[in-house]
């Protein structure tokens, strides 16, 4: 079943690596009710590495907190 109405959101996530350096990505757009629910689905974790570098391997960086910044409308729930 599609959940439609999700809220779409500007976020901005707080990523540590394996050596305990922390870096932020401003400015991604998400899908999803909450933070706890964001931060648990892959695709949206692998979309904010992506805005950070697009190249490197950044399977070592675990995210730490999103922030929601501003809600803009409403979607179709990402597949997981």
């Amino acid at each position: 079943m599609i959940k439609f109405e999700v809220p779409i959101w500007l976020s901005d996530w707080k990523f540590k690596n394996k050596k305990g350096n922390t870096f932020k990505v401003y400015d991604v757009v998400v899908k999803g009710f909450n933070t706890t629910e964001v931060i648990n689905n892959d695709f949206l974790i692998n979309r904010a590495k992506r805005c950070y570098n697009k190249k490197k391997n950044l399977e070592s960086y675990k995210p730490i907190s999103v922030q929601f910044k501003s809600q803009h409308g409403y979607g179709v729930k990402e597949k997981l």
